[in-house]
């Protein structure tokens, strides 16, 4: 929900101020001050991502899949959303309680976070912060001689010429080199976290 108020309007001794993320030309929060609109969000899961061995430039236009487990063990939410600089939100209007929470940036492995407590009436209560490991390049949640073919397959390639491919570019680039051959050979035999999704 969106509210407009005056800019001179105060809270007892406070003035308003509005928290903005990103702001046009920094990946860092800052304030500003004496903002006519803000808005009030309702209860969501959010968490933030740190994706290994990527350039922090390009987090900008990732998505990560999430899929929530109420106690009951049923899956409540599966959804990919956009994660601008490794954070992720999904907005929730189940009940208070507690979640299982799976989370997968593609190519890199999945992380699972159990007993998750969230509030129905509270906007981030259930904040997430996960570590993820490169080189999934296919997608099914381990890394092994499938995804190293995909390297050495596009080994040398560039950007916007064969034989390079997105998925081989692991650390996000523009070529495919000794740096990407390094991330597989390192997590080589890794299993992202499933526990039952």
């Amino acid at each position: 929900r969106t509210y407009t108020v005056g800019a001179a309007e105060t809270i007892g001794a406070h003035t308003w101020d509005a928290l903005m993320y990103p702001p046009a030309a920094s990946p860092y929060y800052q304030t500003q001050h004496a903002v006519g609109t803000f808005t009030v969000k309702g209860p969501s899961f959010i968490g933030q991502t740190t994706l290994s061995d990527w350039y922090w430039y390009y987090y900008l236009n990732r998505n990560v899949r999430i899929k929530i487990k109420n106690s009951a063990n049923v899956v409540v939410v599966n959804t990919v959303v956009n994660a601008p600089y490794g954070n992720w939100e999904v907005p929730y209007s189940g009940p208070t309680g507690t979640y299982k929470v799976f989370i997968e940036p593609s190519h890199w492995l999945s992380q699972y976070v159990g007993s998750v407590a969230f509030t129905s009436t509270t906007y981030g209560s259930a904040w997430q912060y996960t570590t993820h490991e490169n080189g999934d390049c296919n997608g099914d949640n381990i890394i092994d001689l499938t995804d190293y073919t995909q390297v050495v397959v596009a080994f040398n390639g560039i950007y916007g010429s064969a034989p390079y491919t997105d998925p081989a570019d692991l650390n996000g680039d523009g070529v495919v080199d000794l740096t990407d051959y390094t991330v597989i050979i390192t997590n080589f035999n890794h299993i992202g976290q499933q526990y039952g999704f």
